[in-house]
């Protein structure tokens, strides 16, 4: 799965190429806007679903610690690890330590965070804690 950016610039750059190619192989004055506005539109549905299903591995798993007590699963993208980590301790969450583990595909970071918090059972973390 594709961060939000390279989203962005399959769409733009599938909407360029689906204008350039419509353009180039429509023929007659009076469907020409129509027909290219098309392209462009298929273009940049193509590009999006193109950079959706290509994507990097882009997603990090990461442990949180307190001396030497794991307080916090999470996930996030992976050009987001400082900020990520910035953001729970603006939210009042004392963290000494991080610890972050390659790049993955998102669905299966997702999966190894849940089991991650099921076995530990970290103080911060609501949500399949129980």
């Amino acid at each position: 799965m594709a961060t939000k950016k390279q989203k962005k610039w399959g769409t733009i750059l599938g909407a360029i190429a689906g204008g350039i190619i419509t353009y180039r192989n429509t023929k007659g004055e009076e469907d020409r806007f129509l027909e290219v506005l098309a392209g462009i539109a298929a273009g940049a549905a193509g590009g999006y679903v193109l950079a959706n299903a290509f994507g990097p591995d882009d997603t990090v798993n990461y442990s949180c610690f307190h001396k030497k007590e794991r307080v916090y699963e999470g996930i996030c993208y992976d050009d987001r690890r400082d900020l990520r980590i910035i953001e729970h301790k603006a939210n009042g969450k004392i963290i000494t330590k991080v610890r972050f583990d390659k790049p993955k595909p998102r669905s299966e970071a997702v999966l190894l965070e849940k089991s991650r918090i099921k076995r530990h059972r970290p103080k911060y973390n609501i949500v399949h804690n129980c």
